[in-house]
């Protein structure tokens, strides 16, 4: 397992993260489920729509199997899958060196979203 954290800019309010061979996500990925789910979804991409266009922390655990989370300290979660046919993930451009080729299970969370702070 490894984990990596980012302080990433959410330009037009997204992020996204992507096998390194994906063309992206498609604008009619922002369908009414993603609008309010958060999450445009491709086979082997994903967008997170985020409460704030500024710098927001980012959080990226890469594992074999699904961590242990405690659902109830966040506000909305989301969990989906998508594939990395490469094994390389890029976000915003960075691709975690150690990236395996696998079908990767994904789990967005959110906390402190309705009350927006200074810092993102």
């Amino acid at each position: 397992m490894s984990e990596h954290s980012f302080t990433l800019f959410a330009d037009y309010h997204q992020f996204h993260l992507q096998d390194d061979g994906s063309e992206g996500i498609d604008g009619a990925a922002w369908d009414d489920v993603a609008l309010q789910t958060r999450i445009a979804l491709m086979e082997d991409a994903f967008a997170v729509s985020t409460a704030r266009d500024m710098e927001v922390p980012v959080h990226l655990v890469v594992a074999k199997q699904t961590p242990v989370l405690d659902l109830a300290a966040w506000d909305h979660v989301v969990a989906f899958s998508i594939k990395t046919p490469s094994g390389r993930l890029a976000i915003l451009g960075w691709v975690p060196p150690d990236a395996p080729s696998l079908f990767f299970r994904r789990c967005s969370l959110f906390s402190g979203i309705s009350f927006p702070a200074q810092t993102g």
